[in-house]
């Protein structure tokens, strides 16, 4: 006997759909996620059933994602003022890459390394000081991770490039894509709102 799709209402507005091989996960009636796989169904479910409150826009803020076509480098801020001026120089603004909160207690590290030419962001203080040992420079914090650990931002590594070799995404289908293409899976980066 088979049995139809089920839903289930898993917090405020939210509820995932289970059926043989899916969930679907929604929020206020919106398909928010739809994935297949014992590890993928268990993210999904995780992300729907996670009922902690979105914060009010004065404490959250749009990370802008922008790309330089002839470096091939994704590059992140929260400034608008220094989105603006790369994409003056000929970088694409991509719009926005995710939302952070303008304060947690985990930041965010974002460092550049003028050899290469590329920056590196890592929510590991060890990471940041063993690059910072080797001369790239600390720039400080890029911004916070959400300590509620809303949204995945996923770290991909390319082994073929000598630079720019790290993308940061929300996406599971452009995190699955690179790693499809030979990138490295280096798992989570850090957590959006």
């Amino acid at each position: 006997m088979t049995r139809g799709p089920r839903t289930y209402a898993v917090g405020e507005g939210r509820t995932i759909t289970l059926t043989a091989s899916t969930v679907t996960a929604s929020l206020d009636g919106r398909q928010i996620g739809n994935v297949s796989g014992n590890k993928l169904i268990w993210q999904a479910a995780y992300v729907a059933t996670d009922s902690s409150p979105t914060p009010p826009p004065e404490e959250a803020q749009p990370m802008h994602r922008l790309y330089n076509p002839n470096s091939g480098e994704h590059f992140y801020t929260a400034d608008d003022a220094e989105r603006d001026y790369l994409v003056s120089l000929g970088w694409h603004n991509e719009g926005e890459g995710w939302t952070a909160p303008k304060t947690s207690s985990t930041p965010v590290y974002r460092l550049y390394n003028s050899v290469g030419g590329e920056h590196h962001y890592t929510m590991d203080a060890g990471e940041k000081n063993w690059l910072a040992s080797l001369g790239w420079n600390d720039e400080g914090i890029g911004w916070y991770s959400d300590d509620a650990k809303r949204t995945v931002l996923y770290r991909e590594y390319n082994p073929n490039a000598f630079a720019n070799n790290h993308n940061y995404t929300t996406s599971w289908s452009e995190h699955s894509w690179l790693i499809g293409l030979g990138w490295k899976d280096e798992g989570l980066a850090w957590y959006g709102v």
